[in-house]
């Protein structure tokens, strides 16, 4: 009867990994520290996700480096995270999956920041290191980027 009892609580435990592992949000990228990008399959992904998963889906990617691209909408100075310069940008992709996205990019270099001016298209890769939901929807993201690389984009 033990035999029984064992075969009937395996199954059960089984049963209530699957169900967990399937409320986990999935990547979009494999794994690692490199390769994400904050473009369409990732705002689909995103939006997909619950309300309520939205921060866990995005905690998986912290630490990675990321590319992305969005019109400048300010270029400041801010000294977070070690920087000189702050650019906020709006990315334009994600508006059409309903989310906004501002890119806080931090750079170590103010000269850098000063060639950009408003309205500028600027793609650049970078380290996620932290965001900030907009509203308790979860339907916008402050996203911030240690700047690694970037230029600006003619349209």
């Amino acid at each position: 009867m033990n035999v029984g009892n064992f075969s009937i609580k395996k199954s059960l435990l089984c049963f209530a990994s699957a169900i967990c592992v399937s409320f986990l949000p999935a990547t979009v990228s494999g794994g690692g520290t490199t390769g994400l990008e904050f473009e369409g399959p990732f705002f689909q992904r995103l939006m997909r996700t619950s309300p309520i998963l939205r921060d866990r889906f995005i905690e998986t990617h912290l630490n990675r480096l990321v590319s992305a691209r969005g019109k400048v909408i300010s270029v400041d100075k801010a000294e977070l995270y070690n920087g000189k310069a702050r650019i906020v940008l709006r990315d334009t992709a994600a508006a059409g999956y309903n989310i906004t996205i501002l890119y806080h990019v931090y750079l170590k270099d103010s000269d850098a920041a000063g060639a950009l001016s408003a309205g500028d298209l600027f793609s650049f890769t970078g380290q996620f290191v932290a965001y900030t939901p907009l509203n308790s929807l979860r339907s916008g993201y402050i996203i911030d980027i240690l700047f690694q690389t970037g230029s600006v984009t003619f349209e």
